[in-house]
């Protein structure tokens, strides 16, 4: 722990041997704000990000409908670093962004919830079975400027180069900053296998370091404390790779570290430290790009990146669904019907064509013979719950009670003798949360096998 200094890391072990393992820093984000916290047990908000909060007790977010509908995701503290970064990004701005190492989805599901909608996030994760983990999270997360992946950085280094003007790498990594959490895994730590863990991030760093645009942006992360995987990285990508280091302001505030208990360190990056701060350890360090050997132009539009993939794009009415979304464009690949938001559908497609997709834009049916079937991910999106605040949604709705919404995940019989026939959005608190297709004395459940609470449910349920 030499990184941290003789006194921090007395404080960090002192604070280890009190707190191993608890709830004290338990803490959810937000989807949209939510005037009564979605009924969960709130404590204070954390300081560094407008909708993340601090929970007193740990709830049964199994048995919380909203948790399922995507309305907040639990997330840690720490890790809820990107809104420090508008110091330097103005989110709202277009962007073409790349979350490399993004399962199982908290950075991802928080940075696509700060960008504006002419933006696209690809959220990636190499190793398969957590590619699947992120793309239920962003389903869950609804969000169609989304491209959720599964290739190594060197295949967005020589693919796409210069096409991403922020890229984010949560590196794997030795993890010393989850010992708080997860004593046992203070068990595991070595120093070869830091030195192993520090080889691979610099690989990583330098495969993808190509596809960031001209004066773009990588922040570089990890869970981890010792100056091997954090500090020399960036002095790597300073004097290798000609990256510039940036440091956030010192003042006071959410976009200043100083009274926050974020500390920075000797090549300018930033530490969370448990103890120091109420959540577990992180870095962060952002670098800019000041020259790039291959740049390409990123407008949306741009006829670069029109799709020579044989899907058929079709406008939102052209597919023969009654029920696409308006303002998409829509493509049936196979028996999925998917729509890609119109000012992004010819990027989305580009990109695409360029890795290994595990899922993009808004799963909105699956083509069976002539007939279309909402697909589960549908209910979830931001499109549907969007038609639900305008009142224009384009299923017959029906609100569930606690008990009908966990009835419903768990996929057991419901039945709606007061509902037409045919699909039915069945939402919880007015958020949206599956489908059924209602043939009078019984219905037929659309939601995921892969969803399907699998726990006991008690008579009368209470997720806090």
């Amino acid at each position: 722990m030499e990184s941290l200094g003789p006194e921090i890391a007395g404080d960090f072990f002192s604070y280890l041997e009190e707190s191993g393992g608890d709830d004290r820093t338990l803490s959810v984000r937000f989807k949209n704000k939510e005037e009564d916290y979605c009924g969960l047990p709130v404590d204070c908000a954390v300081p560094w990000t407008e909708k993340g909060y601090y929970l007193s007790r740990r709830p049964s977010f199994t048995l919380d409908p909203l948790f399922h509908c995507g309305a907040y995701y639990p997330q840690d503290a720490s890790s809820m670093f990107p809104e420090l970064l508008s110091s330097f990004i103005n989110f709202s701005d277009p962007h073409t962004v790349l979350d490399l190492c993004a399962a199982p989805g908290g950075k991802s599901t928080h940075i696509v919830s700060l960008l504006g909608s002419d933006s696209l996030l690809v959220s990636n994760e190499i190793a398969g079975g957590r590619a699947s983990v992120l793309a239920d999270n962003m389903a869950k997360w609804g969000a169609p400027n989304v491209i959720v992946s599964s290739s190594d950085a060197l295949c967005f280094g020589k693919n796409l180069p210069g096409i991403f003007d922020i890229v984010f790498v949560d590196a794997p990594c030795s993890g010393e900053g989850m010992f708080r959490k997860i004593p046992a895994a203070a068990s595991g730590w070595s120093i070869n296998n830091v030195r192993l863990c520090s080889t691979r991030q610099r690989r990583i760093l330098a495969d993808v370091w190509p596809a960031v645009s001209e004066g773009g942006y990588l922040i570089y992360s990890t869970c981890t404390f010792n100056h091997l995987e954090n500090d020399d990285n960036i002095s790597f990508c300073v004097n290798e790779l000609g990256a510039e280091c940036l440091s956030l302001p010192t003042g006071a505030g959410s976009s200043g570290i100083e009274g926050n208990g974020i500390l920075r360190t000797r090549s300018g990056g930033h530490l969370f430290i448990p103890g120091r701060v109420r959540g577990e350890g992180q870095y962060f360090a952002v670098l800019r790009k000041k020259s790039a050997d291959n740049v390409v132009s990123k407008t949306h539009g741009n006829s670069c990146y029109k799709s020579r993939a044989r899907k058929k794009i079709v406008s939102g009415g052209g597919s023969g669904c009654g029920f696409s979304p308006k303002g998409f464009k829509t493509i049936l690949a196979g028996s999925l019907l998917k729509a890609y938001p119109s000012n992004l559908a010819d990027m989305m497609l580009y990109v695409e064509k360029n890795i290994k997709v595990i899922s993009s834009g808004l799963a909105v049916a699956i083509k069976k013979g002539t007939d279309f079937i909402p697909h589960p991910d549908y209910a979830l999106s931001d499109y549907i719950n969007e038609t639900l605040l305008s009142d224009s949604v384009p299923f017959p709705v029906h609100e569930l009670s606690l008990v009908e919404a966990l009835t419903f995940l768990k996929k057991e019989p419901l039945v709606f003798p007061k509902m037409p026939l045919g699909f039915i959005l069945l939402t919880y608190r007015g958020h949206g949360l599956g489908f059924v297709k209602n043939l009078g004395k019984r219905s037929n459940n659309l939601l995921s096998n892969s969803r399907r609470i699998r726990m006991d449910i008690p008579d009368e349920p209470e997720y806090m």
